[in-house]
């Protein structure tokens, strides 16, 4: 019989001891707990989980109702801080007119004063969305035109570094001139279309080589031969080298 009673106060003292470790951790539970972006439906429902376990482990009796009534109360508001201390920063605003009311509100009301505030910005959320694409569509956009800006005028008047690299450096190993190569050599290939040869450096040069030996009758001949052959005149006497 004895030894049955020790085996009974021992068993009262474990169960006492594991809920005191329970009630320790559901309180953590609710102390560390975060919305952590996720509906305020959701973590309002852990929670509550959690303060309907701890009631179950609270032996608190009282014999004044009055009493009793005042614990419940500041057990309550001290349940409603653990709640707003939970939200995400988005509530900060709505979590302080929360605070302000008078009366204070209960866990439920302010839960559902909170949930009104969600609700509302879920509403909202297309329109923001919406707003938030057409400025992103805008900062592309102005992007795009100043990257026009830099880049594309000098691109499309062959004056970017890129042209001027592709331009051909090299002389011409039949006419001597820079910039072009023998494949295409005016001289070799005929004049575009148009084109004006007065303005061309060779024939100004030859031109007053010509003026220049009118002393020296053989040698103006084959020069002016020679510009006749390149300038793809058909009529000698139109030619103002032979007056």
């Amino acid at each position: 019989m004895k030894s049955e009673i020790i085996k009974r106060d021992l068993g009262y003292f474990e169960n006492d001891e594991n809920d005191e470790m329970r009630v320790y951790i559901l309180n953590q539970n609710a102390y560390h707990l975060r919305q952590n972006g996720r509906p305020v439906s959701v973590y309002f429902g852990e929670l509550i989980e959690i303060f309907h376990e701890l009631d179950h482990y609270d032996k608190i009796a009282m014999v004044c109702d009055k009493d009793l009534k005042i614990y419940l109360e500041s057990k309550e508001r001290q349940r409603v801080y653990l709640f707003l201390g939970g939200l995400d920063y988005e509530y900060e605003q709505v979590r302080g007119e929360v605070l302000r009311k008078d009366p204070p509100l209960g866990l439920q009301a302010a839960y559902a004063y909170i949930r009104r505030e969600s609700d509302r910005k879920e509403a909202m959320k297309p329109e923001e969305d919406k707003t938030k694409a057409m400025v992103a569509r805008n900062r592309t956009l102005q992007g795009c035109s100043s990257s026009f800006t830099k880049t594309g005028s000098s691109t499309r008047f062959g004056s970017s570094s890129g042209d001027r690299s592709s331009r051909y450096l090299g002389k011409c190993e039949h006419c001597g001139k820079l910039g072009h190569s023998k494949q295409r050599c005016y001289e070799l290939i005929g004049y575009p279309e148009g084109w004006d040869k007065c303005r061309d450096s060779r024939f100004n040069k030859n031109r007053a080589f010509v003026v220049g030996s009118k002393d020296d009758p053989e040698r103006v001949a084959k020069t002016v031969t020679t510009l006749v052959s390149i300038a793809g005149y058909s009529d000698s006497e139109d030619d103002w080298l032979w007056h």
